[in-house]
């Protein structure tokens, strides 16, 4: 059994905690990410009561926590004298 450190992203739904809902993920950036986009109201979408996330110890044999890579946009190059 090998344990690391994961951060599990928990939904809060009718004033309990959903167990069936928690995401784990590896980075706390991206954990945060996502509990921030569902938590915000947008068209054709309700938001959950609340979301955070929280350091948890994972058994990486049951539980493999999901990995995000971001791709930076492109920057322009400013021309001189700008």
């Amino acid at each position: 059994m090998v344990k690391t450190l994961a951060f599990a992203l928990v939904v809060v739904s009718s004033g309990e905690v959903q167990q069936d809902r928690t995401t784990y993920y590896a980075k706390l950036e991206a954990c945060r990410w996502f509990a921030q986009m569902i938590g915000r109201r947008q068209k054709y979408y309700h938001p959950v009561e609340d979301a955070y996330c929280e350091a948890v110890h994972i058994d990486t044999d049951k539980i493999k926590p999901i990995t995000v890579r971001v791709i930076p946009k492109k920057v322009p190059e400013q021309a001189e004298g700008e």
